[in-house]
C-alpha cells in the first residue's frame, strides 16, 4: 500500500509541475501584453519547478527504499501462513485437535478446512505426529500479486509407544491474498508427486 501511495504522490507531484509552470506563464502573460517575464518572476518559476523536482526525487528515493521492505513483509506473511498450515495440520495429537482446528480455519479456504478437520473432536490414539525442522521457500512475485505459491520441506516424525519414524516431506501451498490483507491457503499437494506428475506430461 506504501508503494502504490508513493506512486500517486509522484504522480501528482508531475502534475503540479506543469500546473504551475502553466499558470505562472499565463499570470505573466495576462499581466503583460507584450508576455515579457522579469528576472524575478523567471527566478519564481524555476524555484518552484526546482522545489517540485526535489520532491519527487525524495518520493522516488523513498519508493526504492520502501519496495524491498514490502516485499519482504510479503515474504514473512506468506511464511507464517505456511507455519500454521504445516504446524497444525501436520501434528497428530488428539489433545490439541481442537486448538489445531481452530487455529488453522482462520488460514485456509473452508472447504479446505472442512476436508482436513472434518470432525469435532480426534479420537484418541497412542500414536503422535510431529513436523520438525521446517524449511520453507516462498516463490518471487510480484509485490502486488494476490496468488502465490510456497514449498515446504519438513521431517514428519511418527511415534507409537517406543517406535519411532521419521519420514521427508515435501509440500507445496497454494496462497491467495484476502483484501484485508491476509493470505488464506486454497489448496495443496505432495511436491514430488507434483514434479514427477509434470515431467511425465
Amino acid at each position: 500500500m506504501k508503494s502504490k501511495t508513493r506512486i500517486t504522490l509522484f504522480a501528482i507531484a508531475l502534475v503540479a509541475i506543469f500546473a504551475v509552470t502553466g499558470v505562472n506563464v499565463y499570470s505573466v502573460m495576462a499581466d503583460d501584453d507584450k508576455a515579457t517575464f522579469s528576472n524575478e518572476q523567471m527566478q519564481e518559476m524555476m524555484d518552484a519547478n526546482q522545489q517540485l523536482e526535489s520532491e519527487i526525487t525524495r518520493l522516488q528515493n523513498e519508493q526504492e527504499m520502501e519496495e524491498p521492505a514490502a516485499m519482504q513483509e510479503r515474504q514473512e506473511a506468506l511464511q507464517a501462513t505456511a507455519e500454521t498450515f504445516v504446524q497444525t495440520v501436520y501434528t497428530e495429537e488428539a489433545e490439541s485437535y481442537e486448538n489445531r482446528k481452530d487455529e488453522a480455519e482462520a488460514i485456509m479456504q473452508d472447504n479446505l478446512h472442512e476436508f482436513l478437520f472434518p470432525a469435532d473432536e480426534q479420537e484418541k490414539t497412542e500414536q503422535r505426529a510431529i513436523p520438525e525442522d521446517v524449511q520453507f521457500f516462498v516463490e518471487t512475485g510480484e509485490l502486488n500479486q494476490q496468488e502465490a505459491t510456497i514449498m515446504a520441506r519438513f521431517s514428519h516424525t511418527y511415534s507409537t509407544n517406543s517406535d519411532e519414524d521419521t519420514t521427508a516431506t515435501f509440500i507445496e501451498l497454494d496462497a491467495e491474498q484476502q483484501e484485508d490483507g491476509a493470505w488464506i491457503i486454497q489448496d495443496f499437494r505432495d511436491a514430488v508427486e507434483s514434479m514427477e506428475g509434470e515431467g511425465g506430461t
